[in-house]
């Protein structure tokens, strides 16, 4: 998920600077297309960790810990997708 996150921030950084013009609108869309398809990959990936987590672990204490992190990381991603919709618009509003 942190790859992911990664990536996804990679993209909204190019979506911003692509603002900054307004010229090749395509790059911008691309961007935002990508983050909802990373936001969505890393829903799976948050599902079947959880899933496998309550399946494999023993200690409750590591999965109370376990499961935060992930939540965490699950809510960094959708904050992602947040920033996309802010951007999307700012597309309507100044196209």
């Amino acid at each position: 998920m942190a790859d992911l996150i990664e990536q996804g921030a990679g993209q909204i950084r190019n979506a911003v600077m692509e603002l900054r013009n307004m010229s090749d609108m395509r790059k911008i869309t691309d961007a935002l297309v990508m983050v909802n398809s990373i936001e969505n990959q890393a829903d799976d990936i948050f599902d079947s960790s959880i899933e496998r987590l309550f399946e494999m672990e023993p200690d409750a204490k590591e999965v109370i810990k376990r499961r935060e992190i992930y939540q965490v990381m699950e809510i960094v991603t959708d904050k992602c997708e947040d920033a996309t919709n802010v951007i999307e618009s700012i597309i309507i509003k100044y196209a």
